[in-house]
């Protein structure tokens, strides 16, 4: 978008989405059953729509005060747990119609993308701005209801939220505003529940991938796993 403008960006996006259903109906060239094809574009269209109510969810969290835990986990999985889950899935069904392998893999995306985008929060709150290649502090001042800000707000005294609050989606909080801010978050305990939430969706993908074949493909999705614990951007 910084080359073209965000106009040509979205369309190409939309392009995007296209190409994708097609390179599925071509699967069938390369011996995949018409069938298996079949439901991985049903799959892919299910997870289109997911992904685009997750995006909604969290544009219009911006705007609300009382945004749950709960809620969040919802929308995160709408966001990008439907995206690595239907990762999982169609790479799946490329080689397989085994059910309890499909469904293994459908949890394993579930959990892993729920995991990543906890540490995309926060990374948005503690990560280096050169590494990440985004502003941080920039969740803050969008207004973004990140798992640190949410559970911040139901913790703080009422004073303190009230500052919060009025910090959140304020675009034009000076850098040291948007600091104590951050360090208003940390003071909660919030940093250390995303990270144990993370890991805690992290198992829950490794669990799942025990239901696979032991072979070198499923120590490439565990390595996975632990990239996504400690990647720094």
């Amino acid at each position: 978008h910084k080359l073209w403008g965000q106009a040509i960006a979205i369309t190409a996006g939309d392009l995007l989405y296209a190409k994708a259903f097609t390179a599925l109906s071509k699967a069938v060239e390369v011996g995949v059953s018409v069938d298996r094809v079949v439901k991985a574009m049903e799959y892919l269209a299910r997870a289109c729509s997911t992904i685009a109510e997750g995006q909604a969810m969290d544009i219009l969290f911006e705007d609300r005060e009382d945004v749950s835990i709960d809620e969040y986990l919802v929308m995160v999985y709408k966001k990008t747990g439907a995206l690595f889950e239907a990762s999982a899935v169609l790479g799946g069904l490329v080689v397989t119609d085994d059910e309890p392998i499909l469904n293994a893999l459908e949890t394993f995306g579930k959990n892993l993308g729920i995991a990543f985008q906890i540490k995309d929060d926060i990374l948005g709150l503690v990560g280096k701005e050169e590494v990440i290649g985004k502003p941080v502090y920039s969740d803050i001042r969008e207004g973004k209801k990140t798992i640190l800000v949410v559970y911040a707000l139901q913790r703080l005294d009422r004073e303190k939220r009230e500052h919060l609050l009025s910090i959140l989606g304020n675009r034009t909080a000076a850098r040291e505003e948007l600091e104590k801010t951050a360090n208003l978050i940390i003071s909660t305990g919030a940093l250390d529940f995303a990270y144990r939430l993370a890991r805690e969706y992290a198992e829950k993908a490794r669990v799942a991938l025990y239901k696979l074949p032991e072979k070198e493909t499923r120590k490439v999705l565990e390595d996975l796993i632990d990239y996504v614990l400690v990647r720094d951007k």
